[in-house]
């Protein structure tokens, strides 16, 4: 009887151990969600008026399709003038490829659009300015925040 208790007693004291582990590794997995700090500066997040998906990029996108793009988790890299500038192309192409709308629905593309005043890249909550199409803050920018959406769904109509 006494062995059978202190089989027992190892094995309550393995798995409780186990637990413990596994919580503290877990707690770790999620300390970087919805994280706060980044680079670009803080503005409003706001979801879509009404839902409005992007079906190709390199084109004037209305603030709806911008908002509900970073509400997923997407990055807009906005311009002015009619063509994406060569940088932006570029970026684009390295960290995500050419526009994919089934990617960009799964909140993972990064998105050229026109129709902007100066060059920025937005995210959920978040924009970064940007002197040339070139400027390597919009590169870090688009790391940090790809992927990085609204913490709940925005509605759909």
């Amino acid at each position: 009887m006494r062995r059978i208790l202190g089989g027992l007693l190892i094995v309550v004291l393995s798995l409780a151990t186990v637990i413990a582990v596994v919580l503290v590794l877990q707690s770790r997995d999620d300390a970087e969600v919805g994280k706060a700090r980044g680079p670009g500066e803080k503005v409003e997040a706001r979801c879509p008026d009404a839902s409005a998906g992007i079906t190709r990029d390199a084109r004037p996108l209305t603030e709806d399709q911008i908002r509900h793009a970073t509400s997923l988790g997407n990055v807009v890299l906005r311009y002015s003038g009619s063509r994406p500038p060569a940088a932006l192309r570029e970026l684009q192409d390295e960290l995500t490829g050419p526009f994919d709308a089934e990617i960009a629905a799964a909140g993972q593309a990064v998105i050229l659009a026109g129709g902007g005043k100066t060059t920025e890249a937005l995210a959920w909550g978040r924009r970064q300015r940007a002197r040339t199409p070139g400027d390597p803050a919009l590169r870090t920018f688009a790391e940090a925040w790809l992927g990085e959406g609204a913490p709940e769904p925005c509605p759909t109509d």
